[in-house]
Parts: structure tokens; sequence; C-alpha cells
């Protein structure tokens, strides 16, 4: 009975969903706009929406074994529309169907060690995500939540080639967090450049690694975006430097400096701190700043990330200044697949006098080519 009730459940909201589909706004090739005022639904809202052209499930941790070890770990799973008005030339019957990417990489802080793996898959091969609630896979990849009646819990399974491959499985520890306004983040002017973003911005995680030939237990924390778009950029922007920080007294903060082609910072930039309670507050320039103190040149892409960073955040009549830096330089994910590099790395957070404050993941685009084609 129970399991009837919750299927009527997801067809409703499915059904009420595509007729809010109807009224979105739309890009001038069909894709809907993300717009203030529609109404979250979970589960359904934790998985696909096909009417959006790029969307994405991203989760970055830090992970413990007996104290004595610590790994970063990235998890992305994409998914890229096709054309709304595509059409079939009876050649392939995947033609019309949506791309999905998944990236995978592991940081060993004790060896500096960084591995990582990226797959593209066609819907209905080896990929899918569901529209009804949060489960995506891709190949041998997978994420995936428990449903009601159960506690909400997801599991997520990955691999880096024969190097490594993980079990996990993370809980949140606070309430989901909509950034923006109620879930709608402004990207830049265009009226098409923006986005839902949806975070669990602190989540524990427990489960197996095996590791260059080595069997971990671990365990530790995580943070995750989900944010579904049609354009993530505007015509200005090449790139993005986006950070999440969870600081050791169970708050965190999330920036993303939107970098024009002149390589100023857009206005639509946006530093925001969640404090213990879930409670957000929203920065903007000059309420914030981010000065780079090192860069790191990669020999394989030739890109410089400013890999190393101090932030200052206004606080009334006072600055507060943190620096990161990373746990080692090379952490880059040069891809070979479109050719899309980027940096994205673990690091550690200190405060003036240089104490331990927290740990961060840091990512940076854009810096060997223009983003705003793409997304």
């Amino acid at each position: 009975m129970k399991q009837q009730m919750h299927f009527k459940f997801l067809l409703c909201a499915t059904f009420l969903c595509s007729f809010l589909y109807a009224s979105a706004p739309k890009t001038e090739d069909g894709f809907h706009i993300p717009y203030k005022g529609y109404e979250f639904s979970f589960p359904r809202d934790h998985g696909a929406h096909s009417n959006y052209k790029v969307e994405w499930w991203y989760i970055t941790g830090h992970l413990h074994h007996d104290g004595k070890r610590r790994f970063g770990f990235q998890a992305t799973f994409f998914r890229f529309a096709r054309p709304a008005d595509v059409k079939r030339n009876g050649i392939s019957a995947f033609e019309d169907s949506a791309l999905h990417m998944a990236h995978m990489g592991i940081s060993d802080l004790k060896t500096n060690k960084h591995i990582h793996q990226e797959r593209l898959n066609r819907e209905g091969w080896d990929a899918k995500a569901s529209e009804t609630h949060m489960e995506m896979t891709n190949g041998n990849w997978s994420l995936k939540q428990t449903l009601p009646p159960k506690a909400f819990e997801m599991k997520l399974n990955g691999s880096i080639r024969s190097e490594a491959n993980f079990t996990l499985t993370l809980t949140p520890l606070k309430d989901l967090t909509f950034f923006g306004d109620k879930g709608v983040s402004i990207k830049g002017k265009e009226a098409s450049a923006k986005s839902f973003y949806l975070t669990f911005t602190r989540l524990g995680v427990e489960g197996q690694l095996r590791f260059s030939g080595e069997d971990y237990k671990v365990n530790g924390q995580a943070w995750m975006d989900h944010e579904i778009s049609s354009s993530q950029l505007d015509d200005s922007q090449v790139g993005w430097n986006w950070t999440s920080i969870q600081f050791h007294d169970n708050t965190e903060l999330m920036l993303y400096l939107l970098r024009k082609d002149d390589q100023s910072f857009d206005e639509a930039s946006r530093l925001y701190l969640i404090i213990e309670n879930g409670e957000l507050k929203t920065y903007a320039q000059p309420d914030f700043s981010w000065k780079t103190l090192r860069t790191w040149h990669s020999q394989k892409t030739d890109a410089h990330y400013p890999i190393e960073y101090q932030l200052k955040i206004k606080k009334g009549e006072s600055w507060q200044t943190i620096t990161v830096k990373p746990t080692f330089d090379k952490q880059e994910m040069a891809g070979r697949i479109g050719n899309t590099h980027y940096w994205e790395g673990a690091g550690t957070v200190y405060d003036e006098e240089g104490n331990e404050i927290g740990y961060s993941y840091t990512e940076l685009t854009g810096f060997n080519q223009d983003l705003s084609e793409q997304l």
C-alpha cells in the first residue's frame, strides 16, 4: 500500500511539474530558464530536469582513515540536453537523447598523488538520470538517494580505472540550502544567465576506499551542489573561481567569482556564509574580496591557476581575513573529452594567526579556454 501511495505521489509530482514547465520562460532554442516562484518538490527536484539544458550533481569531500590518512574526493554527474528542435535522421536511435558526462577524482595527501577519470555516454545506453528522484548512473558509477519512508541519505559508487574505487554513504548534517533568491542564482546580466542552485553544505560520510592496492575504512565530510540551468554564463564571462569551505565550528562558506573576458570579476559574483543553524548570509562586492597569493602553472595544459588565495569578508565595521592553501599543487582535471581542463583541489583554511580553521575545495575553470559557449 505504501509503495502504491508513493508511486501515485511521484506521478502527481511529475504531472504538476510538467504543467509548470509549460509556462516557464525559455531560451531561443526552446530550453527553460530558472525563474523566481518555482515551487520545489522533493524527491522529484533531486532528480533530472530534462527541459533545462545543463545540469550537474557535484560532490566534493574530505576522507579520513584512522586519523592518519586524509584523502580528497570529487564525483560529478553532468546531464547535457540535445537541442529541443533536433530531428532524427533515422541513423541513430539515440540522436536526440541527452549526453551524460561524469568526472571522478581522488587526492592522496600523504603521497601528493592525484588521479582522475572522465566518461561520456548517451541516455539510454550506459547512462541515465531519473526525473522522479536522485538516481544517476554512468557505467558502474552511480549516485542514488534512499526514498521515503526511510531517512534521506545518498549512496555514491565510483572508481578511477584500476587505481581506485569507493563506496560511500552520505548523510545530510544540515538541511538543504537554497542559494540566491529562493534557489534562483543570478550569474549575469543576460536574462538566461541563472540557475536553480540547491546545496547540502555539510554531509557526513562513511564508507570504503581502495586506493593504490590498499583498502581503507574512511569517514569524513562532504559538500554537494545540484545546479540546473540553460545558460550558466553570459557572453562576457569566460569562467569562474569557486570555493566551498567547511569550518571546524560547523559553519560553511561558498563563493563564486565569475570572471569576465578582461579578467575582472562580474558584479553578479557572490559570497555566502551558512551559520551553524543553517541561516544564510549573502555578500556582494565590495563587501568581500579575493587576493591571489600564489599561482600554479600546469605543464600539461599551460594554464595558470590561482590555487592559494586570501579572502576578506566585511562583518559590521571590521573585516575577517582567511587564507586558503592547497594540500598540494597538482590537482588539475585535465580533460580529454571536449578538451575541457580545470583545477579541482582539496585545501586547508587558516585564520590571520595561522591557525587551521577548516577544509576547502576549490574549482578554477576557464583558464585555458572560454567556457561561455559551452555553459
